[in-house]
């Protein structure tokens, strides 16, 4: 954890970014769209970001199980895998993370419960409608929020709790039966039936991971436990990984992780030999293959690869973009929000959670420590770090400088704001401390500034490859400086603009930061006196709009002496807020070399404007909270598609019972396993690890593995498919909760075609 503190640095502080400008998953761009509000706007851009992850990754298309890649998107925890949001290709800024934002802030606001730190995946089940509503409506009825699709092995429900998480055992075999709606239940192939040969090898035995299981990719490093927050993942949550290792990672319940043990023949080769304590080796990692020579696979893994080995810059790339929509509106107000709740904490995260917390208080009180570092002189302890007094010196000698010496250094571990300087009246002294080495700056010769950046704030890449830096920055550098982060080329392109003065520019950001913890205490304190036992992301949609309003949000703009005036001003209008902006920034840069062959290959398809277009755009409410809301569009792709797959020939109709089971956990893998009052729960009724399209129309392997397609990137070929999707809110007035209630698919001949599940 220390590790990934260092390596995230400035930028892990808010969840998903919200930017609107880019290549990938902006705003629509369909035909009916002219008249709607922003917030109409903004309903339609989630969920057709949504729909389009999940329609991509359909066999006739892209090929990628749906599963795993909602995981990397809704649910990147840092210890898992998770794809960068915000990215330059072929010099222009792609943005995947505006959808995302747009999603769980407008659609579905409860799933920020899901921002956690542990090991819980996202499943299709959760966004598209195919149980009926209670199944949604109980997910915010649990304090911690969670859906009671699997259990652990002794019959616990949750993710994301102190104890008592589920294991991922059982999953859909419990008292859920899917929805009375037809049209709902056919949304059952969103968890099994996408991905290369899924049916092929369920049909013969194959149904996903074990309970347990994490990703087989680069990450992670530690497995799921029952403690440590737990995991929703079995069956084909990691198909895309686990298919190209042959094996989940680090399961700590079964002694061989092996698919092979899964299989009734030997239709998959074991890839044994080329992993490393479960982790696939790089050069190994592309696609799995069967017995009979057939490779398969390589666009999902490549997507699951990807998010592995990036996991840690994805978080940082995921915020570059976040203060273009901080705004004085409504959805604003909202992003404002969450950004505080990240870098300039209110309501205290608990447990490992806390790590976007940590890293982004650091970002305003880590240029504290070139200051205030404690040192021992002949038994006295002093608060400037050796050779600080004389640089702020070497700027205005007439200042005396001891007298901020009495300032006590802000508590070094996290806390509320209005509880970061033991004596809060310290904040001010401090932030007076750092106006006078700005203003000092400001007023010095061009010869002065230059020798105080470079002693002060300057960051240097010796040819060894270390870093050298000033006083200050020393202070900052494992917040923005090191080879996972900002490269000090970068640095010096911000902060050393201008003679130096854009880090003097990042300086009165900090101050700004620095005095709001004391100027807007009595704020704070009344917030955190109300909500102070709840995280942020606890908070109910009429508890969140409380608590911005309770900071100075009044509906249409941020109030005169408000904290989230002061913090606005501070992000968009005052010194620093540009050099900010840029350094977050940097970090898209950075991985911008790593995404080329994801984004080429795939991702432009996923999301891009340029492949979807919207047509038939209607929105039942103009507000995203009314009960039984409704939105329906039809998107037509036309980027790439699987020629090895005919899923857009198969036109007979299949009805899933209610009974139908679409994780199609198959019971004996795990039985011995469950505790007695596990067993008692599990509904004997369900059909699970059964392919519908095998009984009721008779296909044979060579049927199956044709209509299942294998994934691979060579054979991905322009095509043309047509969807009609409907989406409703399944939730109440507190707690809005959209959802795809239906989805029809039409090939390019204009013909209806049907999954097999």
């Amino acid at each position: 954890m220390k590790k990934l503190l260092n390596v995230l640095g400035a930028v892990l502080i808010l969840g998903s970014s919200t930017t609107a400008v880019a290549a990938c998953g902006g705003k629509p761009k369909g035909n009916d769209d002219a008249n709607l509000t922003d917030l109409q706007k903004n309903m339609l851009s989630g969920a057709e970001f949504m729909t389009k992850v999940i329609l991509a990754g359909r066999h006739e298309n892209l090929n990628y199980n749906v599963n795993e890649v909602l995981s990397t998107f809704m649910a990147p925890i840092s210890t898992l895998s998770n794809i960068p949001l915000n990215y330059n290709f072929d010099g222009k800024p792609v943005d995947l993370a505006s959808g995302i934002q747009n999603y769980k802030n407008v659609l579905a606001p409860q799933m920020s419960t899901w921002d956690q730190d542990n090991f819980a995946g996202f499943y299709a089940s959760y966004v598209m409608g195919m149980y009926d509503n209670k199944f949604y409506q109980d997910y915010w009825a649990n304090d911690n929020g969670y859906f009671k699709d699997t259990i652990s092995a002794d019959g616990d429900y949750g993710v994301n709790q102190a104890d008592k998480n589920a294991d991922g055992f059982a999953a859909g075999l419990t008292s859920w039966d899917l929805s009375k709606d037809k049209e709902r239940r056919e949304l059952a192939w969103g968890i099994q039936d996408t991905g290369p040969l899924t049916n092929y090898l369920l049909n013969d035995g194959l149904d996903g991971g074990y309970p347990d299981d994490t990703s087989g990719t680069a990450n992670p490093n530690n497995p799921a436990s029952k403690s440590t927050g737990g995991t929703n993942a079995s069956g084909y949550l990691f198909y895309n990984s686990q298919v190209a290792s042959s094996r989940g990672y680090l399961n700590g319940m079964f002694d061989d992780n092996s698919y092979n043990n899964k299989l009734n023949t030997n239709k998959l080769v074991d890839q044994s030999d080329k992993l490393t304590h479960g982790v696939p080796n790089d050069s190994a990692w592309t696609s799995a293959e069967l017995e009979d020579g057939t490779q398969f696979g390589e666009s999902g893994a490549l997507i699951a690869k990807t998010a592995g080995n990036l996991n840690i810059n994805g978080y940082s790339t995921s915020y570059t973009g976040l203060l273009n929509m901080v705004s004085e509106s409504e959805s604003g107000a909202a992003v404002l929000g969450k950004f505080l709740d990240g870098i300039f904490p209110i309501l205290r995260d608990n447990g490992s959670s806390s790590t976007v917390q940590s890293a982004g208080f650091k970002l305003w009180s880590s240029p504290l420590a070139g200051l205030y570092q404690r040192n021992q002189t002949d038994g006295e302890q002093g608060y400037y770090k050796d050779g600080v007094l004389d640089i702020l010196r070497s700027l205005d000698d007439t200042v005396t400088w001891e007298k901020f010496n009495t300032v006590k250094a802000p508590l070094a571990s996290v806390k509320p704001i209005n509880s970061v300087f033991t004596n809060p009246e310290d904040a001010t002294v401090a932030a007076d401390l750092i106006d006078q080495i700005c203003t000092s700056f400001e007023k010095a010769s061009a010869d002065k500034q230059k020798e105080f950046y470079d002693k002060a704030l300057s960051a240097t890449e010796g040819s060894d490859g270390k870093y050298s830096y000033g006083i200050l920055t020393d202070g900052m550098k494992s917040m923005v400086i090191n080879k996972s982060s900002i490269p000090a080329d970068s640095w010096t392109k911000i902060a050393g603009a201008n003679n130096g003065q854009g880090g003097i520019n990042l300086l009165h950001a900090v101050s700004r930061a620095v005095r709001a913890t004391y100027t807007f205490k009595d704020q704070v304190d009344k917030v955190t006196e109300k909500y102070g036992k709840k995280q942020y992301k606890r908070l109910t949609t009429g508890e969140r709009n409380d608590y911005l309003k309770m900071l100075g949000w009044d509906g249409t703009k941020f109030k005169k002496d408000s904290l989230l005036k002061d913090a606005y001003d501070t992000l968009k209008t005052e010194k620093g807020s540009s050099e900010f902006s840029a350094l977050l920034g940097e970090f898209a840069n950075i991985t911008s070399n790593q995404m080329k062959d994801p984004h080429s290959e795939l991702i432009q398809y996923m999301t891009g404007d340029g492949y979807w277009k919207d047509s038939d755009v209607k929105i039942s409410v103009k507000d995203n909270k009314q009960i039984d809301g409704k939105m329906t569009f039809t998107l037509d792709y036309n980027g790439v598609g699987d020629t090895t797959s005919n899923a857009d020939k198969q036109t007979s109709e299949i009805d899933p019972s209610q009974k139908f089971n679409p994780y199609q956990t198959i019971l004996d893998y795990q039985d011995d396993k469950l505790s007695v009052d596990a067993k008692n729960m599990i509904d004997k009724d369900k059909i699970s690890g059964k392919v519908l399209g095998a009984e009721q129309l008779n296909m044979d392997d060579d049927a199956l593995k044709a209509y299942d397609g294998t994934g691979m990137l060579i054979n991905m070929k322009p095509t043309h498919h047509q969807y009609k999707v409907s989406w409703e809110n399944v939730g109440d007035s507190e707690h809005p909760y959209w959802v795809i209630t239906s989805i029809h698919s039409f090939n390019d001949k204009g013909e209806e075609f049907y999954n097999i599940y």
